[in-house]
C-alpha cells in the first residue's frame, strides 16, 4: 500500500538536515527533495524561481488539475512510496487557509494517481528563535540591518494592527495544523518541535521514523553542525550586504569607509523574546494539546 508524504518545511526548522541526512536513507521510496523545473518560465523571486512546489503554491489550488504540472512532480508509477520535501512555501506571505487548500488539493491528486494514503510532516521551532534566525539570514538584503531594525521588525510581526494576522501566519502553527487536520484527519498530520532534537533525540527520531515508516538512527541527527547564523546565546550574526559579497575587496573597503559601519550582530533579548512568545502562546498551547509534545518545557510558553 503506497503512500505520499509531503514534508512541508518551515524555513529555519531543520529542513536541510532532513533533506541531507534522513530522507536519502529511506529505501524503496521515490524522492522529490526541493524539486525544480522550468514550467513557470522563471516567474517569481530568485529563491523560488525554479522550485516547482514553491511555484505551485503561489498559484490557485486549481493548479493541481493541470496534468502537465502534476506529471512533472509525481512519478508515473504509484506503486512505491513518494516523499516530497519543500520549505520555500511562505515567500509570498500566503494565508494558512491558502496553504491548507493547496495541501488538500495535493492529497486529492495523490489519491487520484493511486497513492492510498497521504500524510503531512512539519517540523516547527519556537517563534522567537525562528524570527531571529530568519532575520540573520535575510540581513544580506537589508541596508539598515541592525539591533534597532530587528527589534522594530519583531514588534511589527506581533502587532495585531500590523502583521500578526498577515505576515505572521507562517508562525501560527496551531492555526495551520487545525486546518490541515480538517482536510486530512488527525492521523494524516504530524507536527514535531525541532527543540525535541536537543532534549530527547531518541523520541524525535522515533516520531519522525513513524511517519516515514523507517528506522532512523538518532545519532545521525545529534551530530549536526552549529547554526552558522548564531554568534552565541541570544546573539545572531548580520551578513554583509548581498552586493558587497560579490564586490572586490577594494570596493568593499571603499564602500565601508563611505558609509557608517555596518553592525556585525544583533541580540534577541529575553524581554523581546518574551513578548514574541506571549503573542503566540494561545496557539502554542493548542498545538501542545493536539500533538502531545511538552511545548511549555521546550520554551514555547
Amino acid at each position: 500500500m503506497s503512500k505520499c508524504i509531503f514534508h512541508m518545511g518551515y524555513a529555519k526548522c531543520g529542513s536541510t538536515l532532513l533533506q541531507e541526512k534522513v530522507f536519502p536513507t529511506v529505501e524503496g521510496a521515490d524522492l522529490r527533495l526541493t524539486p525544480t523545473g522550468d514550467f513557470f518560465e522563471g516567474m517569481g523571486s530568485a529563491p523560488v524561481r525554479r522550485r516547482l512546489v514553491s511555484q505551485i503554491f503561489t498559484c490557485s489550488p486549481d493548479v493541481w488539475d493541470n496534468e502537465e504540472i502534476v506529471g512533472r512532480l509525481f512519478p508515473s508509477d504509484a506503486s512505491r512510496d513518494l516523499l516530497i520535501s519543500e520549505e520555500a512555501l511562505f515567500t509570498t506571505d500566503p494565508s494558512n487557509a491558502h496553504i491548507a487548500a493547496h495541501v488538500a488539493a495535493m492529497a486529492r491528486t495523490a489519491r487520484r494517481l493511486g497513492y492510498e494514503r497521504f500524510e503531512l510532516l512539519a517540523i516547527h521551532r519556537r517563534q522567537d528563535e525562528r524570527i531571529a534566525s530568519a532575520y540573520a539570514q535575510n540581513s544580506r538584503h537589508l541596508d539598515k540591518a541592525g539591533q534597532e531594525d530587528f527589534e522594530a521588525d519583531c514588534r511589527r510581526l506581533i502587532d495585531p494592527a500590523r502583521d500578526l494576522y498577515r505576515r505572521s501566519q507562517r508562525f501560527d502553527y496551531a492555526g495551520l495544523a487545525s486546518l490541515l487536520i480538517d482536510a486530512l484527519g488527525r492521523q494524516g498530520v504530524s507536527f514535531i518541535p525541532l527543540e525535541l532534537l536537543a532534549t530527547d533525540a531518541r523520541r524525535f527520531a522515533a516520531d519522525l521514523g513513524a511517519v516515514l515508516e523507517w528506522d532512523i538512527d538518532h545519532e545521525t541527527l545529534v551530530d549536526r553542525s552549529v547554526n552558522a547564523k548564531q554568534a552565541g546565546a541570544g546573539r545572531w550574526k548580520i551578513s554583509p550586504r548581498k552586493y558587497e559579497q560579490r564586490a572586490s575587496v577594494y570596493d568593499r573597503l571603499r564602500g565601508r569607509l563611505a558609509r557608517r559601519r555596518r553592525p556585525t550582530s544583533f541580540t534577541l533579548s529575553e524581554t523581546l523574546a518574551g513578548e514574541v512568545r506571549a503573542a503566540f502562546e494561545p496557539g502554542n498551547r493548542r498545538l501542545a494539546g493536539i500533538f502531545g509534545y511538552p511545548l511549555g518545557e521546550l520554551g514555547y510558553f
